[in-house]
């Protein structure tokens, strides 16, 4: 594919590519966030540590050194746990 973009040539199909199409793509990805197994159990752990007044980044410390990864394989930040509770 790279050698292709370098000849010139252009990739996808951009008329393909409607309103319809972009939100249906944004509610599947919402969707497998929700449901994937890492997302769900670091929630509910997420929950518990946010019930006894711990803050977005104290979670986020504590996922990490308990091996949580997000459904990516990433570590887990304040902001991916202030996502995972709202």
């Amino acid at each position: 594919m790279a050698q292709k973009k370098v000849q010139g040539f252009k990739l996808g199909k951009p008329e393909n590519l409607t309103t319809s199409a972009i939100e249906k793509g944004r509610a599947i990805r919402v969707e497998n966030a929700k449901t994937h197994k890492a997302n769900v159990q670091a929630k509910e752990l997420a929950t518990l540590y946010r019930n006894v007044g711990m803050t977005y980044q104290a979670i986020a410390d504590k996922l990490s050194q308990s091996h949580y990864l997000t459904r990516r394989g990433k570590l887990f930040d304040r902001k991916a746990i202030y996502r995972l509770l709202h």
